[in-house]
């Protein structure tokens, strides 16, 4: 129960988050029902923080995730201080009491559910950030964020142009994942999560 709770804690947090945004939404179509424009830019920019600030938080407890995902799937024989195997049964590395592979034991039956959180967490994580930073015309727009950030420019003011107004979108949806990189790596984040 415990290692369920863990693994559907992110997708619990993200659903609250998200829950919030919907709420929000509503307040501010009901204040704003007169400025539809004001009313859509506040929400798209809310939704593109909520996203990035999810996207890192999870970058943070990524590698715990992914050891408490494989920890199911983490079997071993226990060996005699000679090295010379006591029994051919394999028992769970994290819970050494708990034999593994056995019909009907409570391991074998979390195993499905492990390896779709491997699909999930640690192979779809990577993969979407993937998704989202090396697109060519994704990544020109952070460059150009990047290099409007290092002039302490850039953000939401009025009257903005249109690619000005996609840079601060790119920036509160994408920002927490690519500031602490060059302009010409905004990718980089992928390879120190992978």
């Amino acid at each position: 129960k415990q290692w369920l709770a863990i693994q559907f804690a992110p997708i619990g947090i993200a659903s609250a988050c998200y829950v919030l945004y919907f709420l929000r939404a509503r307040y501010v179509g009901w204040k704003y029902a007169h400025q539809k424009k004001v009313m859509k830019k506040t929400m798209k920019r809310l939704r593109g923080m909520i996203t990035s600030t999810l996207l890192y938080g999870f970058y943070f407890i990524y590698l715990f995730m992914c050891e408490n995902t494989l920890d199911v799937l983490n079997c071993q024989t226990i060996s005699t201080k000679d090295g010379l195997s006591e029994t051919k049964r394999e028992y769970l590395s994290s819970e050494p009491n708990m034999v593994c592979w056995r019909e009907g034991s409570l391991q074998l039956k979390l195993v499905p559910v492990a390896v779709a959180f491997v699909f999930l967490y640690i192979l779809g994580y990577p993969l979407l950030i993937g998704c989202m930073l090396i697109p060519k015309a994704t990544r020109l727009r952070i460059m150009d964020d990047q290099l409007l950030r290092a002039q302490g420019k850039g953000g939401y003011e009025e009257g903005l142009s249109p690619y000005l107004e996609d840079l601060a979108m790119t920036r509160a949806s994408l920002g927490m994942l690519y500031y602490r990189f060059t302009p010409e790596l905004p990718y980089w984040i992928l390879f120190v999560v992978v």
